[in-house]
């Protein structure tokens, strides 16, 4: 099964996660939501005022989810979401599903009554998963089941207010008020790839469509909610980017919010955002381009211990710790004796503690979480640690290697990485510097056998030059493929994000006519989908190295 893209925001580089949940930030995302009720909470979805939403097409007698008259449908758009209380933060979520824009839905659409109240973004424990599937078939029982988010977790502390209708397939609701359902269509497939392509979904041009009960509602993001359209929409097969690739058109709808745009609230409490993160960089990237090795460290001198994880090309301090162990004493006599008797002591209490972190850090449900373990030391901790009869055996068995290190903390988590660099080969992280050191060789030879730059790069991979490419994995390239109707002329173009402002790129030189839009897709992506009809390597760096930083500065990120 191939999810378009993510809704939730699962990534969570601590154990324990503190979310923001004062009652300011959830006064914050409640006002990102289109809601009628003026900030209070209404009495019931029924009583509450909307806002009346005129289509003048689309809809008939039969189909219109309020009143039809002389071919126009008007219905009311209802939604109110508002916070309360201090310890914990309540949100509660009313909506009767219908959105503030004309859908494109051939058939009858109705409304609904959604109300709910829950925790607003409940803390999370990593350590304590809600589900921890142990194998393939086990994974595939949760992702591939409609009623997977049948049941919230109890920190939620969900409640369904009364007159609700159910929300048992409920993931969450839109910004917008529209639902935003199960990933999973009533066929328990993907609604748009799935494994029989009979049982693809039909939506428009917003991916949404009614259900069984006639109610709107989205299985993905939804730019609409975010960009508000006017008039009538398409459908999604008439809509051509949408037909082609409905998961890079759904992604290309939040063009004009490449941040960390809050789209809705989930069952269970928490924020759900679009596609982007903060830096502009799509959230899937990370996971997509990731390998799928976790490793764990254990960094400790005498000043601290800490706990940190390096999955693919991201390195994440998990946990970590202060210690103040006493130092060696040079004069002797019986005070000497016991100071010393004290500073074991310590060191014993410190390994002690250590060990116990690491249990909290890399075991989940009685089994490591980590594919091996790396233990690094200033002043001998290892062989201790190592040799305790507290450090738990499950951990013990998975250490791949012992190195000494000069620094403690996250200097030393840095040159931990580096000096297990022969084990840890398969990381991309490593990997990544690998490839761009031997690329600078071939530059500072001037040997000929490299290029850089996007326009060099596409030249080189056109004639069959090239054997490795090497991009950014925040490479700010898109690229569109453009058909001029009038013509049937196809063009491929390749633009920054500050090019794809110009309406310049996107109309006919001559007449000025605007071009059809076949295809967008990053070009990162583009590549992972296609490298291999070129018969060449593909190599996905970041930039968080010295090497990666220069690669990307100095030349262009792309070579």
């Amino acid at each position: 099964m191939t999810s378009a893209f993510l809704l939730f925001l699962l990534y969570i580089p601590v154990i324990y996660g503190t979310a923001s949940n004062s009652l300011s930030d959830c006064n914050a995302v409640a006002a990102k939501f289109d809601t009628t009720c003026g900030g209070i909470a209404a009495s019931s979805v029924t009583a509450m005022t909307g806002v009346n939403v005129t289509c003048s097409s689309g809809f008939t007698s039969t189909t219109c989810p309020g009143t039809y008259s002389g071919s126009v449908c008007v219905f009311s758009h209802k939604l109110c979401v508002t916070c309360s209380g201090s310890s914990p933060v309540t949100i509660r979520v009313q909506s009767n599903g219908l959105p503030r824009y004309c859908p494109n839905v051939p058939v009858t659409l109705v409304g609904t009554t959604i109300d709910f109240t829950v925790n607003f973004n409940p803390d999370v424990n990593i350590n304590s998963p809600v589900h921890n599937p142990s194998s393939a078939s086990a994974l595939y029982g949760i992702v591939c089941n409609i009623s997977s988010q049948m049941t919230v977790p109890s920190v939620s502390n969900f409640v369904l207010n009364s007159g609700s209708a159910s929300v048992s397939t409920l993931a969450g609701v839109s910004i917008d008020g529209v639902s935003i359902e199960n990933v999973n269509s009533a066929n328990n497939v993907d609604p748009f790839y799935p494994p029989d392509v009979t049982l693809t979904e039909r939506v428009d041009a917003c991916l949404g469509h009614p259900n069984f009960q006639s109610v709107y509602h989205y299985h993905m993001a939804s730019g609409c909610a975010v960009n508000r359209p006017s008039g009538s929409i398409s459908s999604c097969t008439g809509t051509t980017a949408c037909n082609t690739n409905v998961s890079n058109y759904g992604i290309s709808l939040f063009n004009n919010n490449r941040n960390l745009t809050v789209i809705g609230v989930a069952k269970d409490g928490h924020v759900i955002y679009g596609p982007y993160y903060s830096s502009g960089s799509e959230a899937a990237e990370q996971g997509l381009h990731m390998d799928d090795s976790r490793f764990g460290f254990i960094i400790m001198d005498t000043n601290e211990a800490l706990f940190g994880v390096l999955h693919g090309n991201v390195r994440d301090v998990t946990m970590k710790f202060s210690v103040n162990l006493p130092k060696k004493r040079r004069h002797g006599g019986a005070s000497s004796i016991r100071f010393a008797r004290l500073r074991i002591e310590k060191r014993r209490n410190y390994i002690r503690k250590v060990s116990e972190t690491a249990v909290q850090c890399f075991i989940t449900d009685d089994k490591v979480n980590v594919d091996g373990i790396i233990l690094a030391n200033v002043a001998d901790f290892n062989s201790e640690l190592h040799q305790t009869d507290v450090f738990d055996p499950r951990i013990q068995a998975k250490i791949l290697q012992q190195v000494t290190i000069i620094y403690g903390g996250e200097i030393g988590f840095n040159q931990a990485i580096e000096l297990a660099s022969e084990t840890l080969g398969n990381i991309k992280f490593i990997q990544g510097n690998k490839i761009l050191s031997q690329y600078f060789d071939e530059v500072c030879k001037d040997s000929g056998q490299y290029c850089c730059g996007l326009e060099d790069t596409l030249k080189k991979l056109e004639i069959g030059d090239i054997e490795t490419l090497i991009i950014w994995e925040n490479f700010d390239v898109t690229r569109y493929i453009l058909r001029n109707n009038q013509t049937e002329e196809m063009k491929t173009l390749y633009l920054r994000s500050n090019q794809e402002k110009e309406k310049s790129y996107f109309q006919d030189k001559d007449t000025g006519m605007e071009l059809e839009q076949v295809e967008q897709i990053r070009l990162v992506d583009w590549f992972v989908n296609n490298y291999k009809k070129f018969g060449i390597k593909l190599e996905i760096v970041t930039d968080k190295s010295q090497e990666g930083s220069q690669f990307v500065h100095g030349f262009d990120g792309i070579g």
